[in-house]
């Protein structure tokens, strides 16, 4: 797994269209063929990725909301922003 830049300032791909519904995030894919749920942390870690926050930022958010520890929600942000970057879903990590 890669190690994200602390001061990438993760964006949302504008051809992936998503909305939320109740805690849910969908998000469709670029190409539009794919469908991603994303619920819990993985759609708060969506939500902070608004173009103007950090990967520190997003991570201190992460660390406010929940009762965990710095180590837990620095891999999960990590294994998160990995899998959203895969899937072309978001861009920036690597600035």
């Amino acid at each position: 797994m890669r190690e994200w830049q602390p001061g990438a300032v993760p964006r949302r791909n504008e051809d992936a269209v998503w909305r939320e519904v109740d805690d849910e995030v969908f998000v469709c894919s670029p190409e539009g063929d794919l469908m991603f749920t994303l619920r819990d942390v993985s759609a708060d870690i969506w939500r902070a990725i608004d173009g103007t926050n950090t990967v520190t930022e997003i991570r201190d958010l992460l660390l406010a909301a929940y009762e965990v520890d710095s180590e837990t929600v620095t891999r999960d942000l990590a294994e998160c922003l990995e899998y959203l970057a895969s899937k072309r879903l978001i861009f920036g990590l690597d600035d």
